[in-house]
Protein backbone atom coordinates (compact mmCIF):
# COMPACT_ATOMS: atom_id res chain seq x y z
CA UNK A 1 0.00 0.00 0.00
CA UNK A 2 2.97 2.04 0.33
CA UNK A 3 2.85 2.68 -3.64
CA UNK A 4 -0.18 4.81 -2.95
CA UNK A 5 -0.13 8.36 -2.86
CA UNK A 6 -2.11 11.77 -2.67
CA UNK A 7 -5.87 11.34 -3.38
CA UNK A 8 -5.86 7.45 -3.85
CA UNK A 9 -4.33 6.87 -0.45
CA UNK A 10 -6.64 9.56 1.17
CA UNK A 11 -9.36 7.60 -0.30
CA UNK A 12 -8.27 4.05 1.11
CA UNK A 13 -8.19 5.57 4.34
CA UNK A 14 -11.75 7.11 4.26
CA UNK A 15 -12.64 3.63 2.76
CA UNK A 16 -10.76 1.78 6.07
CA UNK A 17 -12.66 4.48 8.02
CA UNK A 18 -16.20 3.29 6.61
CA UNK A 19 -15.57 -0.32 6.95
CA UNK A 20 -14.71 -0.44 10.29
CA UNK A 21 -17.41 1.53 11.39
CA UNK A 22 -19.88 -0.92 9.75
CA UNK A 23 -17.83 -3.82 11.20
CA UNK A 24 -15.44 -3.21 14.12
CA UNK A 25 -12.34 -5.14 13.63
CA UNK A 26 -11.96 -6.06 17.04
CA UNK A 27 -14.04 -5.08 20.06
CA UNK A 28 -13.73 -6.06 23.93
CA UNK A 29 -16.00 -8.77 26.19
CA UNK A 30 -18.52 -7.08 26.76
CA UNK A 31 -19.22 -6.35 30.68
CA UNK A 32 -16.17 -7.58 31.11
CA UNK A 33 -12.72 -6.28 33.00
CA UNK A 34 -11.45 -6.39 29.09
CA UNK A 35 -13.82 -3.81 28.31
CA UNK A 36 -12.84 -1.89 31.57
CA UNK A 37 -9.32 -1.56 30.36
CA UNK A 38 -10.38 -0.50 26.71
CA UNK A 39 -12.88 1.92 27.93
CA UNK A 40 -9.78 3.69 30.66
CA UNK A 41 -8.72 7.25 30.24
CA UNK A 42 -5.47 6.20 32.20
CA UNK A 43 -1.74 6.97 30.94
CA UNK A 44 -0.46 3.99 31.98
CA UNK A 45 -2.90 0.47 32.27
CA UNK A 46 -1.83 -2.34 34.10
CA UNK A 47 -4.07 -5.14 32.90
CA UNK A 48 -4.11 -9.09 34.14
CA UNK A 49 -3.13 -11.05 37.06
CA UNK A 50 -4.49 -14.45 36.20
CA UNK A 51 -3.77 -16.67 33.32
CA UNK A 52 -6.05 -16.61 30.67
CA UNK A 53 -7.85 -13.30 30.93
CA UNK A 54 -7.47 -12.04 27.61
CA UNK A 55 -4.36 -9.83 28.48
CA UNK A 56 -2.66 -10.36 24.51
CA UNK A 57 -5.56 -9.77 22.71
CA UNK A 58 -6.34 -6.83 24.88
CA UNK A 59 -2.95 -5.21 23.49
CA UNK A 60 -3.44 -6.45 19.73
CA UNK A 61 -7.20 -4.67 19.87
CA UNK A 62 -6.27 -1.79 21.25
CA UNK A 63 -3.63 -1.46 18.65
CA UNK A 64 -5.44 -1.97 15.80
CA UNK A 65 -8.70 0.20 17.03
CA UNK A 66 -7.78 3.00 19.39
CA UNK A 67 -4.06 3.99 17.87
CA UNK A 68 -2.13 5.38 15.27
CA UNK A 69 1.13 4.28 16.15
CA UNK A 70 1.98 1.50 18.33
CA UNK A 71 4.57 -0.92 19.52
CA UNK A 72 3.99 -3.90 21.56
CA UNK A 73 7.00 -5.81 23.36
CA UNK A 74 7.65 -8.95 24.39
CA UNK A 75 10.88 -9.79 26.14
CA UNK A 76 12.21 -11.88 23.64
CA UNK A 77 11.24 -11.89 19.94
CA UNK A 78 10.33 -15.80 19.63
CA UNK A 79 7.83 -15.14 22.49
CA UNK A 80 5.86 -12.71 20.21
CA UNK A 81 4.03 -15.43 17.74
CA UNK A 82 1.05 -15.69 19.30
CA UNK A 83 0.84 -11.79 19.14
CA UNK A 84 1.64 -11.20 14.95
CA UNK A 85 -0.27 -14.12 14.39
CA UNK A 86 -3.27 -12.55 16.10
CA UNK A 87 -2.58 -9.32 14.62
CA UNK A 88 -2.86 -10.80 11.03
CA UNK A 89 -6.19 -12.27 11.58
CA UNK A 90 -7.77 -9.00 13.18
CA UNK A 91 -6.07 -7.11 9.97
CA UNK A 92 -4.42 -9.15 7.45
CA UNK A 93 -0.86 -9.53 6.07
CA UNK A 94 -0.59 -6.34 3.69
CA UNK A 95 1.95 -3.94 5.07
CA UNK A 96 3.85 -6.36 6.76
CA UNK A 97 7.55 -6.53 6.91
CA UNK A 98 8.14 -10.02 8.49
CA UNK A 99 11.39 -8.57 8.89
CA UNK A 100 11.12 -5.84 11.19
CA UNK A 101 7.93 -7.68 12.95
CA UNK A 102 5.78 -4.45 11.54
CA UNK A 103 2.88 -3.28 9.43
CA UNK A 104 2.53 0.16 7.56
CA UNK A 105 -0.55 0.85 6.63
CA UNK A 106 -1.98 4.14 5.53
CA UNK A 107 -3.47 4.88 8.50
CA UNK A 108 -1.43 3.11 11.34
CA UNK A 109 1.58 1.25 11.98
CA UNK A 110 2.35 -1.13 14.23
CA UNK A 111 5.17 -2.98 15.22
CA UNK A 112 7.07 -5.68 17.42
CA UNK A 113 9.41 -5.14 19.82
CA UNK A 114 11.65 -7.40 21.60
CA UNK A 115 14.29 -6.14 24.41
CA UNK A 116 16.03 -9.75 24.90
CA UNK A 117 19.50 -7.98 26.23
CA UNK A 118 18.37 -5.36 28.48
CA UNK A 119 20.70 -2.84 29.19
CA UNK A 120 21.52 -0.72 32.38
CA UNK A 121 21.66 2.76 33.48
CA UNK A 122 25.34 2.64 32.58
CA UNK A 123 25.55 0.58 29.52
CA UNK A 124 22.95 -0.03 26.76
CA UNK A 125 21.19 -2.81 25.72
CA UNK A 126 18.74 -3.83 23.04
CA UNK A 127 16.54 -1.15 24.28
CA UNK A 128 18.80 1.69 22.31
CA UNK A 129 17.26 0.30 19.19
CA UNK A 130 14.05 1.89 19.79
CA UNK A 131 15.20 5.23 20.89
CA UNK A 132 13.92 8.35 19.76
CA UNK A 133 10.63 6.28 17.97
CA UNK A 134 7.37 8.14 19.30
CA UNK A 135 4.49 5.89 19.78
CA UNK A 136 0.99 6.44 21.30
CA UNK A 137 0.61 3.14 22.29
CA UNK A 138 3.41 1.18 23.90
CA UNK A 139 2.68 -1.95 25.17
CA UNK A 140 4.22 -4.50 27.46
CA UNK A 141 3.15 -8.47 27.00
CA UNK A 142 4.18 -10.31 30.22
CA UNK A 143 5.74 -6.75 32.00
CA UNK A 144 7.01 -8.91 34.50
CA UNK A 145 10.03 -10.05 32.25
CA UNK A 146 11.48 -6.53 31.98
CA UNK A 147 13.29 -4.58 34.39
CA UNK A 148 11.78 -1.60 35.69
CA UNK A 149 14.12 0.49 34.19
CA UNK A 150 13.69 -0.86 30.78
CA UNK A 151 10.05 -0.49 31.63
CA UNK A 152 10.67 3.17 32.29
CA UNK A 153 13.47 3.94 29.83
CA UNK A 154 10.74 2.69 27.19
CA UNK A 155 7.98 4.87 27.65
CA UNK A 156 10.38 8.20 26.83
CA UNK A 157 8.61 7.89 23.92
CA UNK A 158 5.12 7.34 24.13
CA UNK A 159 3.93 10.53 22.64
CA UNK A 160 1.87 11.69 19.67
CA UNK A 161 1.79 15.01 16.91
CA UNK A 162 -1.86 13.69 15.73
CA UNK A 163 -4.24 16.32 17.96
CA UNK A 164 -6.25 14.22 19.63
CA UNK A 165 -4.54 10.78 19.79
CA UNK A 166 -4.63 9.28 23.27
CA UNK A 167 -0.96 8.37 24.41
CA UNK A 168 -1.25 5.32 26.70
CA UNK A 169 1.42 2.33 27.80
CA UNK A 170 -0.51 -0.52 29.04
CA UNK A 171 1.43 -3.60 30.68
CA UNK A 172 0.04 -6.76 31.21
CA UNK A 173 1.05 -9.65 33.48
CA UNK A 174 0.83 -12.79 35.55
CA UNK A 175 1.44 -12.29 39.37
CA UNK A 176 5.27 -11.92 39.47
CA UNK A 177 7.12 -15.36 41.13
CA UNK A 178 10.42 -13.47 41.55
CA UNK A 179 12.26 -10.73 43.59
CA UNK A 180 13.49 -9.04 40.45
CA UNK A 181 9.93 -8.40 38.83
CA UNK A 182 8.55 -7.29 42.74
CA UNK A 183 9.03 -3.55 41.46
CA UNK A 184 5.21 -4.68 39.58
CA UNK A 185 3.86 -4.69 42.33
CA UNK A 186 4.90 -1.28 43.74
CA UNK A 187 2.51 0.21 41.17
CA UNK A 188 0.08 -1.47 42.38
CA UNK A 189 -0.18 -0.48 46.14
CA UNK A 190 -3.69 2.09 46.19
CA UNK A 191 -5.36 -1.83 44.36
CA UNK A 192 -3.66 -4.19 46.28
CA UNK A 193 -2.75 -2.34 50.30
CA UNK A 194 -5.66 -1.85 52.19
CA UNK A 195 -4.02 0.44 54.35
CA UNK A 196 -2.90 2.75 51.05
CA UNK A 197 -3.54 5.91 51.68
CA UNK A 198 -4.68 5.94 48.22
CA UNK A 199 -6.36 3.00 48.46
CA UNK A 200 -8.71 2.03 44.93
CA UNK A 201 -10.71 -0.49 43.23
CA UNK A 202 -10.36 -1.81 39.63
CA UNK A 203 -10.65 0.36 36.95
CA UNK A 204 -10.47 4.00 39.02
CA UNK A 205 -7.79 6.72 38.09
CA UNK A 206 -4.53 7.10 40.42
CA UNK A 207 -2.23 9.76 39.82
CA UNK A 208 1.47 10.16 40.68
CA UNK A 209 4.49 12.50 40.13
CA UNK A 210 8.30 11.48 39.69
CA UNK A 211 10.35 13.40 42.13
CA UNK A 212 14.08 14.35 41.80
CA UNK A 213 15.34 10.35 43.08
CA UNK A 214 13.62 9.17 40.12
CA UNK A 215 10.51 7.99 43.07
CA UNK A 216 7.32 7.58 42.51
CA UNK A 217 5.04 10.03 44.55
CA UNK A 218 1.39 9.68 44.99
CA UNK A 219 -0.69 12.58 44.78
CA UNK A 220 -4.50 13.72 45.03
CA UNK A 221 -5.06 14.39 41.39
CA UNK A 222 -4.27 15.43 37.91
CA UNK A 223 -2.48 18.63 37.55
CA UNK A 224 0.96 20.21 38.45
CA UNK A 225 2.73 20.01 41.26
CA UNK A 226 6.29 21.33 42.96
CA UNK A 227 8.26 18.90 43.87
CA UNK A 228 11.53 19.05 45.01
CA UNK A 229 11.98 22.41 43.95
CA UNK A 230 10.32 21.98 40.39
CA UNK A 231 7.38 22.05 38.60
CA UNK A 232 5.86 18.27 38.01
CA UNK A 233 3.45 17.35 35.53
CA UNK A 234 1.18 13.66 37.52
CA UNK A 235 0.21 10.68 35.50
CA UNK A 236 -2.88 8.45 35.97
CA UNK A 237 -2.20 4.57 36.29
CA UNK A 238 -4.71 2.16 36.92
CA UNK A 239 -5.22 -1.25 37.76
CA UNK A 240 -7.86 -3.70 36.18
CA UNK A 241 -7.10 -7.79 37.29
CA UNK A 242 -8.62 -10.28 34.97
CA UNK A 243 -9.00 -13.65 35.28
CA UNK A 244 -9.80 -16.25 32.89
CA UNK A 245 -13.75 -16.94 33.74
CA UNK A 246 -13.76 -12.76 32.71
CA UNK A 247 -12.84 -14.80 28.68
CA UNK A 248 -16.11 -16.49 27.37
CA UNK A 249 -14.02 -18.10 25.13
CA UNK A 250 -11.80 -19.89 27.50
CA UNK A 251 -14.61 -20.86 29.29
CA UNK A 252 -16.42 -23.00 26.95
CA UNK A 253 -12.77 -24.73 26.28
CA UNK A 254 -12.24 -26.36 29.86
CA UNK A 255 -8.93 -24.12 30.44
CA UNK A 256 -10.43 -23.57 33.76
CA UNK A 257 -9.68 -26.97 34.48
CA UNK A 258 -6.62 -26.88 33.21
CA UNK A 259 -5.60 -24.24 35.71
CA UNK A 260 -7.42 -26.08 38.93
CA UNK A 261 -4.78 -29.00 37.95
CA UNK A 262 -2.09 -27.01 38.76
CA UNK A 263 0.07 -27.26 42.33
CA UNK A 264 0.23 -24.22 44.66
CA UNK A 265 1.23 -21.58 44.67
CA UNK A 266 1.04 -21.76 41.11
CA UNK A 267 -2.52 -22.59 41.12
CA UNK A 268 -3.85 -19.31 43.01
CA UNK A 269 -1.58 -17.04 41.14
CA UNK A 270 -2.62 -18.20 37.60
CA UNK A 271 -6.19 -19.25 38.61
CA UNK A 272 -6.62 -16.29 40.77
CA UNK A 273 -4.42 -13.63 40.22
CA UNK A 274 -3.46 -13.32 43.86
CA UNK A 275 -0.14 -11.59 44.02
CA UNK A 276 0.44 -11.79 47.09
CA UNK A 277 1.96 -15.74 47.35
CA UNK A 278 4.16 -17.75 44.97
CA UNK A 279 7.44 -15.70 45.31
CA UNK A 280 9.72 -18.63 44.26
CA UNK A 281 13.28 -18.56 45.34
CA UNK A 282 16.28 -19.51 43.20
CA UNK A 283 17.46 -22.82 44.27
CA UNK A 284 20.91 -20.76 44.71
CA UNK A 285 19.88 -17.17 45.79
CA UNK A 286 21.82 -16.10 48.70
CA UNK A 287 19.84 -14.24 50.96
CA UNK A 288 16.29 -15.96 51.01
CA UNK A 289 13.34 -14.01 50.67
CA UNK A 290 11.14 -15.23 53.55
CA UNK A 291 14.16 -13.86 55.99
CA UNK A 292 14.30 -10.32 54.14
CA UNK A 293 10.31 -10.12 54.43
CA UNK A 294 10.68 -10.68 58.32
CA UNK A 295 12.87 -8.22 58.98
CA UNK A 296 10.48 -5.60 56.85
CA UNK A 297 7.51 -6.69 58.79
CA UNK A 298 9.57 -5.57 62.01
CA UNK A 299 10.83 -2.92 60.92
CA UNK A 300 6.95 -1.93 59.75
CA UNK A 301 6.18 -2.68 63.49
CA UNK A 302 8.90 -1.32 65.08
CA UNK A 303 10.11 2.60 66.03
CA UNK A 304 13.64 3.70 66.37
CA UNK A 305 14.36 3.23 69.69
CA UNK A 306 18.41 3.18 70.14
CA UNK A 307 20.91 5.94 69.03
CA UNK A 308 22.85 5.80 65.37
CA UNK A 309 25.51 3.50 66.20
CA UNK A 310 26.99 2.84 62.38
CA UNK A 311 26.92 3.86 58.85
CA UNK A 312 27.56 2.55 55.28
CA UNK A 313 28.30 4.28 52.07
CA UNK A 314 27.45 3.03 48.12
CA UNK A 315 28.72 5.72 46.11
CA UNK A 316 27.15 6.26 42.97
CA UNK A 317 29.64 9.53 41.99
CA UNK A 318 27.69 11.08 39.36
CA UNK A 319 26.29 7.89 37.78
CA UNK A 320 22.86 6.92 36.23
CA UNK A 321 22.18 5.15 39.68
CA UNK A 322 21.04 6.60 43.17
CA UNK A 323 23.71 6.93 46.10
CA UNK A 324 22.93 5.00 49.00
CA UNK A 325 23.08 5.79 52.80
CA UNK A 326 22.23 3.34 55.36
CA UNK A 327 22.59 4.04 58.92
CA UNK A 328 22.03 1.59 62.15
CA UNK A 329 19.93 2.24 64.97
CA UNK A 330 20.60 -0.59 67.45
CA UNK A 331 18.96 -3.89 65.31
CA UNK A 332 17.11 -1.50 63.11
CA UNK A 333 18.68 -0.41 59.58
CA UNK A 334 17.77 2.47 57.79
CA UNK A 335 18.05 3.72 54.15
CA UNK A 336 18.78 7.46 52.39
CA UNK A 337 19.26 7.44 48.90
CA UNK A 338 19.63 10.14 46.60
CA UNK A 339 20.44 10.26 42.63
CA UNK A 340 23.58 10.29 41.70
CA UNK A 341 23.66 12.92 39.59
CA UNK A 342 23.62 14.87 42.47
CA UNK A 343 26.57 13.36 44.29
CA UNK A 344 29.16 13.85 41.23
CA UNK A 345 32.20 13.92 43.52
CA UNK A 346 33.46 13.01 46.77
CA UNK A 347 32.59 16.62 48.38
CA UNK A 348 29.16 16.21 46.99
CA UNK A 349 28.94 12.93 49.15
CA UNK A 350 30.72 14.80 52.30
CA UNK A 351 27.89 16.86 51.73
CA UNK A 352 24.97 14.16 50.91
CA UNK A 353 26.00 12.36 54.41
CA UNK A 354 26.47 15.18 56.33
CA UNK A 355 22.72 16.74 55.52
CA UNK A 356 21.09 12.95 56.20
CA UNK A 357 23.20 12.78 59.45
CA UNK A 358 21.55 16.17 60.41
CA UNK A 359 18.42 14.97 59.35
CA UNK A 360 18.45 11.64 61.11
CA UNK A 361 20.36 12.57 64.34
CA UNK A 362 24.21 10.82 63.19
CA UNK A 363 26.77 10.02 65.55
CA UNK A 364 30.03 11.61 64.02
CA UNK A 365 32.03 9.19 66.27
CA UNK A 366 29.88 6.17 64.36
CA UNK A 367 32.19 4.20 62.10
CA UNK A 368 31.44 4.67 58.76
CA UNK A 369 32.05 2.21 55.89
CA UNK A 370 32.31 2.69 52.61
CA UNK A 371 33.23 0.94 49.09
CA UNK A 372 36.16 2.49 48.04
CA UNK A 373 36.70 0.91 45.30
CA UNK A 374 36.24 2.79 41.41
CA UNK A 375 33.46 5.45 42.00
CA UNK A 376 34.23 5.21 45.75
CA UNK A 377 37.86 6.25 46.18
CA UNK A 378 37.00 9.64 45.74
CA UNK A 379 34.28 9.71 48.49
CA UNK A 380 36.56 7.88 50.74
CA UNK A 381 39.46 10.18 50.41
CA UNK A 382 37.23 13.20 51.45
CA UNK A 383 35.01 12.08 54.05
CA UNK A 384 38.06 10.00 56.35
CA UNK A 385 39.36 14.34 55.93
CA UNK A 386 36.43 15.01 57.96
CA UNK A 387 35.13 11.65 60.03
CA UNK A 388 37.48 10.14 62.88
CA UNK A 389 36.63 6.69 61.59
CA UNK A 390 35.62 5.86 58.14
CA UNK A 391 37.11 2.11 56.69
CA UNK A 392 37.34 0.96 53.24
CA UNK A 393 34.99 -1.54 52.35
CA UNK A 394 37.18 -4.35 50.99
CA UNK A 395 34.90 -6.33 48.76
CA UNK A 396 37.76 -7.76 46.48
CA UNK A 397 40.53 -10.46 47.40
CA UNK A 398 40.08 -13.74 48.66
CA UNK A 399 38.64 -12.98 52.25
CA UNK A 400 39.69 -14.12 55.92
CA UNK A 401 37.49 -16.52 57.91
CA UNK A 402 34.58 -19.32 57.33
CA UNK A 403 31.06 -19.47 57.28
CA UNK A 404 29.12 -19.95 60.35
CA UNK A 405 29.49 -23.68 60.24
CA UNK A 406 33.13 -23.43 60.06
CA UNK A 407 33.19 -25.61 56.53
CA UNK A 408 33.24 -23.12 54.02
CA UNK A 409 35.77 -20.01 53.03
CA UNK A 410 34.93 -17.01 50.76
CA UNK A 411 36.17 -16.29 47.53
CA UNK A 412 35.81 -12.47 47.81
CA UNK A 413 35.47 -10.09 50.42
CA UNK A 414 32.18 -9.21 48.87
CA UNK A 415 30.97 -12.42 49.29
CA UNK A 416 31.96 -12.61 52.51
CA UNK A 417 29.86 -9.45 52.97
CA UNK A 418 26.77 -11.06 51.97
CA UNK A 419 26.87 -14.16 53.52
CA UNK A 420 27.47 -12.59 56.88
CA UNK A 421 24.07 -10.61 56.32
CA UNK A 422 22.30 -13.98 55.10
CA UNK A 423 23.82 -15.69 58.50
CA UNK A 424 22.20 -12.73 60.61
CA UNK A 425 18.72 -12.22 59.09
CA UNK A 426 18.68 -16.75 59.49
CA UNK A 427 15.85 -16.46 62.14
CA UNK A 428 17.68 -18.93 64.08
CA UNK A 429 20.20 -15.73 64.70
CA UNK A 430 18.29 -14.26 67.19
CA UNK A 431 19.24 -10.74 65.86
CA UNK A 432 16.35 -9.89 64.59
CA UNK A 433 17.57 -6.90 62.12
CA UNK A 434 14.86 -4.19 61.15
CA UNK A 435 15.00 -3.61 57.44
CA UNK A 436 13.09 -0.96 54.80
CA UNK A 437 10.19 -1.53 53.98
CA UNK A 438 11.01 -0.70 50.55
CA UNK A 439 10.53 -2.77 47.05
CA UNK A 440 14.30 -2.11 46.11
CA UNK A 441 15.41 -3.39 48.66
CA UNK A 442 13.67 -7.05 48.73
CA UNK A 443 15.11 -6.58 44.90
CA UNK A 444 18.35 -6.22 45.69
CA UNK A 445 19.11 -8.24 49.23
CA UNK A 446 17.10 -11.32 47.28
CA UNK A 447 18.90 -10.89 43.52
CA UNK A 448 22.40 -12.35 44.36
CA UNK A 449 23.02 -16.09 43.24
CA UNK A 450 25.89 -17.87 45.08
CA UNK A 451 27.92 -20.92 44.47
CA UNK A 452 30.19 -22.73 46.42
CA UNK A 453 33.55 -23.37 44.20
CA UNK A 454 37.05 -24.92 45.06
CA UNK A 455 37.85 -21.33 46.46
CA UNK A 456 34.77 -21.12 48.79
CA UNK A 457 31.63 -19.80 48.50
CA UNK A 458 31.37 -17.22 45.76
CA UNK A 459 28.42 -14.45 45.39
CA UNK A 460 27.27 -13.56 41.95
CA UNK A 461 29.55 -10.57 40.57
CA UNK A 462 28.13 -6.84 40.46
CA UNK A 463 28.58 -6.56 36.82
CA UNK A 464 26.55 -9.60 36.26
CA UNK A 465 23.74 -8.62 38.90
CA UNK A 466 23.22 -5.10 37.03
CA UNK A 467 22.54 -6.90 33.93
CA UNK A 468 20.16 -9.24 35.07
CA UNK A 469 17.82 -6.19 36.94
CA UNK A 470 18.78 -3.90 35.02
CA UNK A 471 20.36 -1.69 37.60
CA UNK A 472 22.96 -1.91 40.22
CA UNK A 473 21.57 -3.00 43.50
CA UNK A 474 22.99 0.03 46.16
CA UNK A 475 20.31 -0.06 48.57
CA UNK A 476 21.65 -3.76 48.91
CA UNK A 477 25.18 -3.40 49.02
CA UNK A 478 24.97 -0.09 51.28
CA UNK A 479 22.44 -2.38 53.78
CA UNK A 480 25.55 -5.29 53.35
CA UNK A 481 28.37 -2.96 54.19
CA UNK A 482 26.45 -1.46 57.50
CA UNK A 483 25.66 -5.21 58.10
CA UNK A 484 29.34 -5.95 58.58
CA UNK A 485 30.11 -2.30 60.10
CA UNK A 486 28.10 -3.46 62.85
CA UNK A 487 29.85 -7.18 62.67
CA UNK A 488 33.46 -5.60 63.35
CA UNK A 489 32.87 -3.59 66.35
CA UNK A 490 33.94 -4.32 69.87
CA UNK A 491 32.07 -1.85 72.37
CA UNK A 492 28.72 -2.69 73.88
CA UNK A 493 26.67 -1.74 71.45
CA UNK A 494 26.75 -4.31 69.27
CA UNK A 495 26.55 -7.10 71.35
CA UNK A 496 25.97 -10.26 69.75
CA UNK A 497 27.56 -9.38 66.38
CA UNK A 498 31.27 -10.88 67.19
CA UNK A 499 34.34 -9.48 65.89
CA UNK A 500 36.62 -10.25 63.55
Amino acid sequence: MNYLNGPEKERLKELIRLRRKLKPIWSPFPDSPQQMAYQSDADIIFYGGAAGGGKSDFLCGLAVTKHTRSIIYRRESTAAKQIIGRIKQLIGRDGYNGTDKRWDLPDKEIQIGSVPHPGTPQEEGDEAKYQGNPYDLIGFDEVTQFPEYIFKYLQTWNRTDKPGQKCRVVATFNPPRSAEAQWVLSYLEPWLDIQSAHKAEPGELRHFVINGKGERVWVDSAGTYEIDGEERISRSVTFIPAKATDNPVYMKTGYLATLDSLPEPLRSQMRDGDMQVGLVDDLWQAIPSAWVKAAMDRYKKNTRTEPHSGTAIDPSQGGRDNEAIAMAYGHRYEIHDQPGTETPSGKHTLGFLNRVYAENEGNPKAEIGIDAIGYGADAYGRIKDFFPSVVAMKSQGKAKGKDESGRFSFASGRAKMWWRLREDLNPNSGLEIELPDDPEVLADLTAPLYEVTASGIKVEEKKYLIKRIGRSPGKGDALVYLNEVRRTQSNANFAGFGVF
